[in-house]
């Protein structure tokens, strides 16, 4: 397409070059009467009105215009050929930003560039346009940065990775790189070299200082959020960093060049991540302005930054509470003779690892020995029994190079990685207590525990009700019958001012989503979000139709009665797991919108992936049928359709009712975010913020 423009622009005059020096024959030229009056404005708002002429800002569809989106495309492209390979194509790329500037901000789609005839004299107009105006779009190489931060950055990346030896060349618009191993060869030699507890010390040490949150028990690793775009500059990848770390537990931190090599070590990662994924997004309002043909493209780029930027992280004390939970519906003999262990000694064990390292961030060796000291009443070999079962046997992440490559990362299922009979190794606690509940679970699934999964099911569901009477909210669940039709509610929660439903799903965003591949994204997303917020969806028509719900417990068999009363209705879609950036309502806001206005389907021969998109393509369906409704019954709803839906993991949840006193608290704490957004994407960092603000503000 940069090509294709080039050359209209390159086959298109100015109209006006041979009257340029002569007000009265532009004016002439322009059919402007200026008899009584005569102002420079008058040729440019001609101009613009002509220009305009050729943009359709209604009826543009697909098939006979692009995106204005493309056009942006195209100007980035143009940057990297004049950065990159010394291309004389700023005059081109000038054109574009008069374009940008001069156009109405509400037209969305431009002619086809096949379209020549409309090009030809949208071209025309805009040399006409430079020729008239005093003000000028233009950019000098030294403005450059200014306007375009993100991609000269990768171009200062893509030189790095140039000056290693790789290739960089631009195909059919696209940034090519090839020989990229000789610098992730580079980087993963340099990491074994030093050893990955001497780097991951280094990391921990900074994060420690910089990003961690004694709050929540966690390190803030977030997009870089509100501010302007020429201020950002290129995030180290500690996501990807530390999974390189595990593959080589010990420290050779005796290097007498340590320093210069973990120099390299982090420009070198930058240059990787920034020069071949371009994920980190410098302008802010990106979140906020996606459509239907972007929205793939977005989500890939969200599951990759969390893949490659951040950690799944819990506060460890919760994540033991939440493994006891769990498993409070596996019979004692059961636990016993799959774990060897019996569950109190097993908790105790655990308690006493998450002990050890309550007041140490980072990287810390666990000793047999320093266990069974302190817990004198349990057998030494129970607690090795433990300890091994929730280690990594061999190094994880062996085969981890790539930082997209999410498939081949297997250090989250266990917390621990063994270093000798009696020597365990801790990476950190928070970013190790999310995997205490799957190397215990992955045990029972391998001795194929019958009904397992299920019953973790109901003690999720007990967990969430647990936690709720402790902090006095109440609450109800069930069946209900309405017009024949059969639904169900997980959890409702009555407030003064809300009705909040709550609808759990198991779904996990799998490894195949985190390294970026499309379907299986979609497939994620469309299996937790989707299907919940459409079960929710349902019982909100109840309650809007009918003015109230009657749900009934089928274990207790009793029923409750709720009124609507005009309330509002949160809808929340609750996973067990992380979805890293996808929890962000302005994100989900942003999917939710795409699902009304494209379809999606698929390339691919698998059966099984066929089958998902055609349950995909009819929950859209139902999906498109609940909003026209839902319009119909609330006339402000088309506004902010899905401004009441918000997506949540169970930490994040738990973390929301533990600072809750009652139900009004609830609802307090679960909207503290929902009004403003600091685009970090990460549910804790916000949440800290709009604290820190609520403070001053009182202050």
């Amino acid at each position: 397409m940069t090509d294709r423009l080039i050359k209209l622009i390159d086959s298109n005059n100015s109209t006006l070059d041979d009257v340029k020096d002569d007000y009265r024959l532009l004016a002439e030229r322009l059919g402007i009467d200026i008899t009584y009056h005569y102002s420079p404005r008058l040729f440019q708002d001609e101009i613009i009105k002509r220009f305009e002429a050729d943009f359709d800002r209604n009826g543009a569809t697909e098939n006979d215009s692009i995106s204005v989106n493309k056009l942006e495309e195209i100007a980035e492209n143009l940057i990297y050929k004049f950065l990159l390979f010394d291309e004389p194509v700023l005059k081109y790329l000038n054109i574009l930003q008069t374009l940008f500037a001069i156009k109405d901000a509400r037209i969305k789609r431009v002619p086809l560039l096949d379209d020549t005839e409309s090009w030809n004299r949208i071209i025309s107009n805009l040399k006409d346009y430079k020729l008239v105006s005093k003000n000028s779009y233009d950019l000098s190489p030294d403005r450059l940065r200014e306007h375009y931060p993100q991609e000269y950055d990768r171009v200062t990346q893509l030189k790095k990775l140039i000056s290693v030896g790789c290739k960089v060349s631009i195909v059919n618009d696209d940034i090519e790189i090839k020989d990229t191993e000789l610098a992730i060869n580079r980087l993963d030699d340099l990491i074994k070299e030093i050893g990955g507890i001497t780097l991951a010390n280094g990391i921990f040490i900074l994060l420690k200082q910089n990003n961690y949150s004694s709050y929540f028990e966690r390190y803030h690793l977030t997009r870089q959020g509100n501010g302007l775009s020429m201020h950002q500059k290129p995030q180290i990848p500690f996501g990807y960093l530390l999974n390189l770390c595990v593959k080589y537990p010990y420290e050779n931190s005796s290097n007498k060049n340590i320093h210069r090599q973990l120099t390299e070590i982090q420009n070198l990662s930058i240059a990787i991540v920034t020069g071949c994924y371009n994920v980190q997004h410098y302008n802010q309002w990106t979140n906020f302005f996606q459509t239907g043909e972007t929205i793939i493209k977005f989500c890939t780029e969200i599951a990759l930054w969390d893949s490659i930027y951040s950690l799944i992280q819990i506060r460890p004390q919760l994540s033991l509470e939440i493994l006891q939970e769990l498993f409070s519906e596996i019979k004692d003999e059961i636990f016993l003779q799959i774990i060897g262990v019996n569950k109190e000694n097993c908790y105790s064990i655990i308690r006493e690892i998450l002990n050890s390292v309550k007041n140490i961030n980072g990287v810390k060796i666990i000793y047999l020995s320093a266990i069974s000291k302190v817990l004198r009443d349990i057998d030494k070999q129970e607690i090795k029994r433990v300890l091994d079962l929730m280690s990594h046997s061999s190094n994880p992440n062996s085969n981890y190079l790539l930082p997209s490559d999410f498939t081949e990362v297997d250090f989250q299922f266990n917390p621990l990685i063994k270093l000798g009979e009696t020597k365990y190794l801790l990476m950190d606690k928070s970013w190790c207590s999310p995997s205490l509940f799957e190397s215990l679970a992955t045990k029972f699934r391998l001795a194929k525990v019958k009904n397992f999964d299920s019953n973790i099911g109901y003690a999720l569901e007990g967990l969430i009700y647990n936690r709720l009477q402790i902090h006095n909210i109440t609450f109800c669940h069930g069946n209900y019958t309405v017009d024949s039709i059969d639904g169900e509610c997980d959890l409702l929660i009555e407030t003064n001012e809300a009705i909040i439903l709550v609808e759990f799903k198991k779904k996990v965003l799998t490894r195949k989503a985190k390294s970026g591949i499309d379907i299986d994204i979609l497939i994620d997303l469309s299996d937790s979000i989707l299907f919940s917020q459409l079960q929710a969806g349902r019982t909100e028509l109840v309650l809007r139709e009918k003015g109230e719900i009657t749900l009934t417990d089928l274990k207790t068999n009793d029923s409750k009665t709720v009124n609507w009363k005009n309330r509002t209705i949160e809808r929340i879609s609750l996973t067990q797991l992380d979805f890293g950036g996808f929890h962000d309502r302005t994100i989900i806001n942003q999917f939710f919108n795409a699902l009304l206005t494209h379809s999606y389907g698929t390339y691919s021969e698998e059966e099984k992936i066929i089958k998902k998109f055609d349950i995909l393509k009819e929950k859209q369906q139902t999906w498109g049928e609940q909003y026209t409704k839902l319009k119909t019954l609330d006339k402000g709803f088309d506004h902010f359709p899905f401004f009441n839906c918000s997506f949540l993991n169970l930490g994040q949840l738990l973390e929301i009712i533990n600072l809750s006193i009652d139900n009004d608290s609830f609802y307090e704490k679960l909207k503290s975010n929902k009004f403003v957004t600091f685009g970090t994407l990460d549910f804790y960092k916000e949440f800290e913020l709009k604290n820190n603000l609520d403070k001053n503000a009182i202050r």
